[in-house]
């Protein structure tokens, strides 16, 4: 017994003086070592693209950003984004930096199009006050390929994507290129609001939001509306790019592109199918809502299409809101309507708020309707008074409209963008524009 214990405690002490180092040597090296390596590797991949990168970096609020990169061996990149004009011509130089942080960090240390997603002023570029669009400033290295490098952001964990760009591609976008595919991908789409492509017998209407980076569509088979989720998409020099894919049918589609003077969607295996024009819905609105849309009208905004008349209903509930029309007041707010197909009823939202936005009161009134087929009219009746919250008194105009007077909705599409609009029958001087959501 005694020699056993013995035994057992010269092995223990023989394995406590064996150093961290000589366990590594199983590994030929220590993680720092390999760590280090492979962030030269990054960095000579980084470097080594003789013609830059073609990019894209997905933000969790408001899509994806496409841009251009081109990184040297002393740390600085030259940049061009599809943020805004000014991004996609003016070509900007700043300092990024390769870090180890438990494994390589790409780190773009000083002001570019990458941190403009990134600014949590909301006047800057329409972000959440602290947050902009929920974009990183720095990125988690995850793999590479032969061509490609992918990352992952640190905080908000968007993905980036970097493809090695080909010689014409370089010269495309360092001669305005970039600019130019971008203006003719969005005048596409507002010359032709109405577009749509057709799959097995099968038309989809194509619904594409050029300020928010979203694009979908919806199709209309045997009387029941089938829509896909909403995909984020980023530009490239002919077109679109949706990593994530958008599905029509049983068919993922990852881009929307140019070829001559034509446009197609296209999927994930290479099939084609050309985009055509229409002059009416493939699927009107009155199908969509209650299963893809709602109606609101954020706060203090009025958009175009919308009446004299109708503005007036919103003014109401708007500048009710900061001029104590309620008794107190507020600096932020919307009105929402909902539809409950189940039940035929529409709820009106009215929330107020006194910090922006952050939270706030909720003041609903829900109606029960009837909706004719043939003329696409909706009539409602009360179910509920507006109750809860503090907007009643100022919902009152939206209120004695929706009771007063029969009313259609329908898309309204103005500089590439889509809007419901709702039209009063019995007061067909009343037209509102609102944000499909």
């Amino acid at each position: 017994m005694k020699n056993s214990i013995k035994l057992l405690l010269a092995l223990l002490f023989l394995a406590a003086g064996c150093g961290k180092s000589e366990v590594d040597l199983l590994f030929d090296k220590t993680p720092e070592q390999r760590m280090s390596e492979q962030q030269q590797e990054i960095k000579d991949q980084l470097v080594g693209a003789q013609f830059g990168w073609r990019v894209f970096n997905e933000t969790l609020s408001r899509g994806n950003y496409g841009y251009y990169m081109s990184f040297d061996d002393k740390d600085r990149v030259k940049m061009l984004a599809d943020i805004n004009n000014e991004s996609s011509t003016e070509l900007q130089e700043s300092s990024y930096r390769l870090r180890l942080i438990n494994g390589p960090v790409l780190a773009f240390e000083t002001y570019n199009y990458i941190h403009l997603l990134n600014d949590p002023n909301p006047a800057v570029i329409g972000g959440v006050r602290g947050d902009g669009l929920k974009s990183d400033i720095e990125f988690d290295f995850q793999r590479a390929t032969e061509d490609s490098i992918f990352f992952k952001g640190r905080k908000y964990a968007g993905q980036m994507v970097l493809v090695r760009a080909t010689q014409a591609e370089q010269e495309s976008f360092l001669n305005s290129g970039y600019a130019e595919a971008i203006a003719e991908t969005k005048s596409f789409f507002i010359e032709n609001p109405i577009s749509y492509f057709e799959i097995g017998g099968v038309k989809y209407q194509i619904f594409f939001n050029g300020a928010g980076k979203k694009v979908d569509v919806a199709s209309y088979v045997n009387g029941q509306a089938i829509i896909s989720p909403a995909a984020s998409f980023s530009f490239l020099l002919d077109g679109i790019e949706i990593p994530t894919g958008m599905q029509a049918g049983s068919t993922l589609l990852r881009y929307l592109m140019r070829e001559s003077d034509k446009f197609y969607a296209k999927s994930e295996v290479g099939d084609k199918f050309e985009i055509l024009v229409s002059d009416e819905a493939i699927v009107p609105l009155n199908k969509l809502v209650g299963i893809k849309y709602s109606l609101r009208s954020p706060y203090l905004k009025y958009y175009p299409g919308t009446s004299e008349a109708g503005l007036s209903i919103l003014k109401r509930y708007h500048e009710g809101l900061g001029n104590r029309a309620t008794g107190y007041t507020f600096n932020s707010g919307y009105i929402d309507l909902k539809w409950d197909l189940v039940n035929q009823r529409i709820t009106v939202s009215g929330f107020s708020s006194q910090n922006g936005g952050a939270s706030g009161w909720t003041t609903t009134a829900v109606y029960n309707y009837t909706f004719d087929e043939q003329t696409g009219q909706y009539k409602l009746t009360r179910r509920s008074a507006a109750s809860g919250g503090y907007t009643a008194v100022i919902l009152d105009k939206l209120d004695e409209f929706l009771l007063n007077s029969a009313f259609t909705i329908e898309y309204f599409f103005d500089s590439g963008n889509v809007y419901g609009k709702m039209k009063g029958v019995d007061k067909p001087d009343v037209e509102m524009t609102f944000q499909l959501l």
